[in-house]
């Protein structure tokens, strides 16, 4: 089972209003949703591609297609040998590529590969609308990835996230640890 579920937009250092959450560094804030156009953070998409980082023919045709999101993908969609030009082919598509109205997303490799801190390092210095967290089974690999980002912020004003729950063995896991 996989499930996407985008909506946790921060700010950093508390610059708009937002409530502590268990977990997370206090140097993040959830966005109020009033700050947020419509005042809703859960904000609709209707179309999302993936794109591999290696191949900037298909970054570049997806960006002039008036999709809502292109995400530009470093896991599955580049193989093993290839990430780390991916990782600079994210970086130069998200420099140079007009995505015109389009928002431009990165999807990461998974906390556990060992290739998610330099993955964030390399997106958040350019700046993108989000970043896609792929395989979160605990909360405990979300808040690995919240506090990267407190350490690595590069100037980002606002950010957004959206999570790939792989399996639900693994939030039903954290629920019953949360509750005892």
């Amino acid at each position: 089972l996989a499930a996407m579920t985008p909506g946790l937009v921060i700010a950093q250092n508390g610059s708009t209003p937002g409530a502590q959450v268990r977990g997370v560094p206090p140097s993040v804030r959830p966005v109020n949703p009033s700050a947020t156009p419509g005042g809703n953070l859960m904000q609709l998409r209707r179309s999302w591609l993936y794109m591999p980082a290696t191949d900037r023919r298909k970054i570049e045709k997806a960006a002039g297609l008036g999709v809502d999101c292109v995400c530009i993908d470093l896991e599955d969609g580049v193989a093993a040998g290839e990430k780390e030009a991916a990782r600079g082919g994210m970086q130069a598509a998200l420099q140079e590529v007009n995505f015109g109205k389009t928002e431009r997303w990165v999807r990461i490799n998974g906390v556990d590969t060992g290739l998610a801190r330099d993955d964030l390092q390399a997106a958040l210095a350019q700046n993108p609308d989000g970043i896609v967290i792929p395989k979160v089974e605990t909360g405990k690999q979300m808040a690995w990835v919240l506090e990267q980002i407190v350490q690595q912020w590069n100037g980002v004003e606002r950010l957004r996230l959206a999570t790939h729950i792989c399996r639900v063995y693994g939030k039903l896991r954290d629920h019953c640890h949360q509750w005892g």
